[in-house]
């Protein structure tokens, strides 16, 4: 009660200027990023009516370096289509590798990048029900999980993840010469037992890929996976064509594409492919157009 008008005044201004230091300094001890994208699709059914769809995620992270050089850092990917959160983890890298630990794709996901049926668009994606895939999945996107991957040896790297909820565990090496890339996933727990493996080459932008996979369930049939893939990228288009199978007892399921995508602008992508699915003695087809941004 004994403060003057201007006191009162050089208070407010002290408290503001106090503020923004404070903001400053939290600003600085941390990377901030905010990124994100949208796909929109239009799909031609030859089998069924045609269909469009959309696809967009907005990702937030933040990191900073400790005094012991680990980064630690925590990341929110949410979906723009249905504002549901898609990964929530925090993450802890440095010399001994890179540790995630929270919802996300596990570790043998994020380094399968050359199995075969990661070479197309995938737009459309398989039919409903297809036997076909090469990609192992280690428990369930929302249970919290523990992935590590270690840094490159030598070109060689071993991932792992944990999910203690579904009882799964995976496993995984790959090797990289920068032409020649090879990979071995196996994953235990669960209702099967699955592993999978593939080698990739690319050489003056044409490259081909060979993937395969076995699941092995605690009852039932066996299903073996293979796949082949051929692609050749020049001038911002990148052409793929696949083929895959699957086979479980006398059932046999398929799928094939042949596509394009073409950078319209940096960040900006062009796709069209055309797809021909098998599942269970049913067939269906069709082509997708589709622009990210």
């Amino acid at each position: 009660n004994n403060f003057s008008k201007g006191d009162l005044i050089m208070r407010k201004v002290l408290l503001a200027t106090t503020a923004l230091v404070a903001m400053s300094v939290t600003a600085a001890s941390a990377d901030v990023t905010i990124g994100g994208s949208y796909r929109f699709q239009y799909q031609v059914n030859n089998d069924a009516a045609n269909s469009s769809s959309s696809d967009g995620n907005i990702t937030i992270k933040s990191s900073a370096t400790a005094d012991n050089g680990v980064t630690y850092g925590v990341v929110s990917n949410n979906g723009i289509h249905t504002g549901n959160v898609e990964d929530a983890y925090l993450s802890m890298s440095g010399d001994f590798g890179l540790i995630k630990m929270g919802m996300l794709d596990s570790a043998l996901d994020d380094a399968d990048g050359i199995l075969v049926g990661n070479q197309p668009y995938k737009g459309a994606g398989y039919a409903t029900g297809s036997l076909v895939g090469q990609a192992i999945t280690v428990g369930a996107e929302t249970n919290a999980t523990v992935n590590f991957a270690s840094p490159s040896i030598n070109g060689v790297k071993f991932v792992a993840s944990f999910d203690d909820t579904a009882g799964e565990s995976g496993y995984g090496v790959s090797y990289s010469t920068g032409i020649v890339s090879i990979i071995v996933q196996s994953k235990t727990g669960g209702d099967d037992d699955e592993t999978n493996g593939a080698i990739a080459m690319s050489v003056a932008g044409v490259g081909l890929n060979f993937s395969t996979k076995n699941t092995t369930p605690a009852t039932g049939t066996k299903t073996t996976n293979t796949g082949v893939a051929g692609s050749y990228s020049v001038g911002g288009i990148n052409l793929v064509a696949s083929s895959e199978s699957a086979k479980q007892g006398t059932r046999k399921d398929s799928h094939t594409s042949i596509g394009a995508t073409y950078t319209v602008a940096p960040g900006v992508t062009a796709a069209v492919e055309q797809f021909d699915d098998k599942v269970n003695g049913s067939k269906s087809s069709g082509t997708f157009f589709s622009l990210n941004v």
